[in-house]
């Protein structure tokens, strides 16, 4: 695995901005997973990113994120400049111990209606 970013994902760093202007109090992690990590990514291909959280979202944080995230997101196929985000949160008490179904605090994606 290569500790450098690929250069088509430079931009969507704006995302780990905004998710630490909004979350920075209880920010734990931001992970990238998927096929900019496995070496699939393709030029349209989604980012995704996984936030764990010290505390539960509330509703104004949560629409914050969702804006600011619309702005520098694209749906596939629809910008030279932005790729499509898939940013998952979740709040660390919610997820450990594991349970099934996994609760989220946000989910943001250019698929969802």
């Amino acid at each position: 695995m290569s500790n450098s970013i690929h250069t088509g994902l430079s931009r969507q760093l704006q995302a780990r901005d905004v998710i630490k202007r909004h979350l920075a109090s209880t920010l734990k992690a931001i992970h990238l997973y998927g096929s900019a990590i496995d070496g699939g990514l393709k030029p349209y291909s989604d980012i995704d990113l996984l936030v764990t959280v010290d505390a539960r979202l509330d509703e104004a944080t949560r629409r914050s994120l969702m804006l600011d995230f619309l702005n520098i997101s694209a749906p596939p196929c629809e910008s030279s400049i932005l790729r499509p985000l898939e940013v998952t949160v979740v709040a660390c008490n919610e997820v450990v111990p594991w349970r099934y179904p996994a609760r989220r605090e946000l989910q943001f994606g250019e698929w969802l209606p």
